[in-house]
């Protein structure tokens, strides 16, 4: 049955362009099945739905739904965020500087834990990475090497109180240290105090 709204019923499926709905929701459209949100006439408009012409789903910042397209997910089952053309399981692109491209963090927190930025320098600890891979803490910045629950584990890094680079044979980098260089260059083994 149709009704005045060019919506099919059938068998307790709901057809909205096709008179042969064969999911509860059918919706069929030649270049985009979508459906449409806004929050009035001075509000945006977004888009979710099938983009036929692309064969992709689609989700846009516009009535439109092949543009201000904020994410997709290919025929191949790749999502794109920021991207429409995703080049892996999840690609996630960003154009323009001054915002992360990715980050985890807790709620309420102004500093995330693991940060992305715009040039591709990771951040842990900190929100301004400025080489590949910076590690921060206001005690110890540390990597922990570790061989399982029985075995030993050494750290490696910053030590922030003492003001040198360290090895330790242990998860702290001030107790067991093995070596230190210290701010002057001079490097100690065996001794936290190097002289010279």
């Amino acid at each position: 049955a149709t009704n005045n709204y060019g919506a099919v019923f059938a068998s307790g499926n709901v057809g909205i362009g096709t008179t042969t709905p064969s999911n509860l929701l059918s919706v069929y459209s030649s270049s985009a099945a979508t459906m449409g949100f806004t929050g009035g006439g001075t509000k945006d408009v977004w888009s979710m739905g099938y983009d036929v012409t692309n064969n992709r789903f689609a989700i846009a910042s516009s009535s439109s739904i092949t543009s201000n397209v904020r994410m997709v997910i290919d025929n191949t089952g790749n999502v794109g965020i920021g991207t429409t053309s995703p080049w892996g399981t999840l690609a996630v692109e960003k154009s323009g500087l001054g915002q992360p491209v990715f980050q985890i963090g807790d709620t309420g927190s102004s500093t995330p834990w693991f940060l992305v930025n715009e040039y591709g320098n990771v951040g842990i600890g900190t929100t301004t990475p400025s080489n590949l891979l910076q590690v921060y803490s206001s005690s110890a910045s540390t990597l922990g090497f570790s061989g399982g629950a029985t075995k030993d584990v050494w750290s490696m890094g910053y030590d922030v109180t003492n003001n040198r680079f360290a090895i330790a044979s242990s998860s702290s980098i001030t107790s067991n240290v093995r070596m230190v260089i210290d701010n002057n260059g001079n490097v100690g083994i065996g001794t936290s105090s190097p002289l010279a």
